[in-house]
């Protein structure tokens, strides 16, 4: 059973996630991170992912939002990661997606829209984790388009590092309800708008899918006043 390490707060309290400058209008926002704890005696970077855990995980969550928000996914990836083969299975397939190559790097970044989260959410996970690379949700009231113009024109600034991604991410917190956002080494990163998911709603359902999933989820004292 993988242990995690759950803390809650206001966005502007997690200086790894937040930006004053991008996102100042969500700075209060209802942030949830769950970070993988280190194995005793090992170094993080043994930390081997459980990748049928967090997908089961993810899916747990993602089909017990709230109605009526739409959800859109996005996976990026190198060109020689799984990135490439997901945008042909979604070709394939009945799923809106685009993809594109993001920044200097020229990763490839693959969106869809989970019209149906409960059937198109299988479609991703024979795919993931990215080999290197980022995993995101974005619940918003908005369509597909919106969000690949949002994408296109990250993706077409050539000097974005691969990096920069997970700050434009969340950047897109200010259009939507909530913003999942899963990096590189296995956490997971909530944020959502408070009318939508209040902090202990967000927990709640946090908790109830980590064990759902056979996660052990040691919550930290909360960072709300």
């Amino acid at each position: 059973m993988r242990e995690y390490t759950l803390s809650t707060g206001p966005l502007h309290t997690f200086d790894h996630l937040h930006d004053p400058k991008k996102l100042a209008r969500i700075a209060d926002y209802a942030a949830v991170t769950l970070v993988p704890k280190a194995v005793p005696g090992s170094k993080f970077a043994d930390y081997r992912r459980d990748a049928r855990m967090e997908a089961a995980f993810l899916s747990a969550i993602l089909t017990s939002l709230p109605s009526g928000p739409r959800i859109f996914g996005g996976f990026s990836d190198t060109g020689a990661g799984r990135a490439p083969a997901l945008a042909e299975a979604l070709r394939r397939s009945p799923v809106v997606s685009a993809d594109m190559k993001y920044g200097i790097a020229e990763d490839v970044l693959v969106l869809c829209e989970l019209g149906s989260p409960a059937a198109d959410l299988p479609r991703l996970w024979p795919h993931y984790p990215p080999s290197s690379g980022l995993v995101f949700f974005h619940v918003a009231s908005t369509i597909f388009d919106v969000v690949t113009v949002f994408w296109w024109r990250k993706a077409a600034d050539r000097r974005r590092a691969p990096e920069m991604l997970r700050r434009d991410a969340l950047e897109f917190g200010t259009l939507s309800k909530m913003t999942v956002l899963v990096d590189e080494e296995g956490a997971f990163h909530f944020v959502a708008q408070p009318a939508y998911l209040a902090a202990g709603a967000l927990e709640t359902k946090i908790m109830e899918a980590g064990r759902r999933a056979g996660m052990a989820i040691t919550a930290a004292p909360a960072l709300f006043g």
